[in-house]
């Protein structure tokens, strides 16, 4: 293969990579101007601006037709966690893999949600939910399809 064949090829399979939401996610945020703090376990991370942290779970759906696993332990580690950290803001971004929609679900609409729906952890200890059922909860999880909206949503808006 001839040099232009090569770069041809490495373009084709180099678009053909699945992109990772969350990383791309917390570049936005930084460029919006959010301090990330990275933790080492799990996929937890404090985003802060404007003297206001909010302690999240960035989560992208493993279907193109909106459905995310969130496991029981990521949740009360959620809890556990920003309340030793004293942030009394945390909750999950769960990221949709065929659109540019992202949904915000507060610490208090989480776990109404898991009360309301009701959500039940499943064999695996994951709660299952589908951008169908967070459609239908707006008010709980709201969307949001720009880093100003979600800012706006976690309070942390300037």
């Amino acid at each position: 293969m001839d040099e232009e064949a090569l770069k041809v090829l490495s373009e084709i399979m180099g678009s053909s990579k699945s992109r990772d939401l969350v990383e791309e996610f917390k570049r936005y945020l930084r460029d919006s101007g959010v301090a990330i703090k990275e933790f080492h376990q799990g996929k937890y991370f404090a985003a802060t601006k404007c003297g206001a942290t909010t302690f999240l779970l960035a989560h992208e759906s493993t279907t193109m037709d909106g459905w995310w696993g969130i496991p029981e332990e990521h949740v009360k580690t959620l809890e556990s966690q920003s309340g030793k950290a004293g942030i009394s803001n945390w909750g999950a971004v769960l990221l949709h893999k065929a659109s540019r929609r992202g949904y915000w679900i507060s610490s208090d609409h989480l776990l109404e949600l898991i009360d309301i729906i009701p959500l039940r952890p499943d064999k695996q200890a994951k709660y299952h939910l589908t951008s169908d059922l967070l459609d239908s909860q707006a008010e709980l999880a709201p969307p949001f399809f720009s880093i100003a909206k979600f800012l706006d949503l976690t309070g942390m808006g300037g």
